[in-house]
């Protein structure tokens, strides 16, 4: 009975979408600091690494990294939609492992409306 009441099992393929994305974004965004942070930059021309990376090009792989996130932002976006239609679609019985606060009525299904207009997410 478990296995039909999960998160994984609720949510779909959305879940896997949102979490991936997400590990994306964080590491995307951290770089977008660091290509235009001057002084890192200044301190890895001292070094010999310097030949190996294009540090005189920071500007343009901050652009790319820019891009890069944008992608995983829409990715995230649309998982997260996913997600939200999957649980506005699930029965009542379904829905424990996500909200144990909340109760509902036996003959009662939310509705995305209720998802939306009713309840605090």
């Amino acid at each position: 009975m478990a296995e039909h009441m999960d998160l994984r099992h609720v949510m779909g393929m959305g879940i896997a979408f949102t979490r991936a994305s997400a590990a994306s974004l964080s590491f995307c965004y951290s770089l977008l600091l660091l290509t235009m942070c001057r002084n890192l930059i200044t301190k890895l021309r001292e070094l010999p690494i310097h030949q190996y990376i294009p540090l005189d090009s920071h500007v343009q792989f901050h652009k790319i990294v820019a891009m890069t996130a944008l992608f995983f932002t829409l990715i995230h976006t649309i998982g997260h939609c996913i997600n939200f239609y999957h649980v506005s679609t699930q029965p009542v019985e379904h829905l424990r492992c996500l909200t144990k606060e909340m109760q509902f009525d036996s003959d009662f299904k939310p509705t995305i409306a209720f998802w939306l207009f009713q309840t605090i997410t």
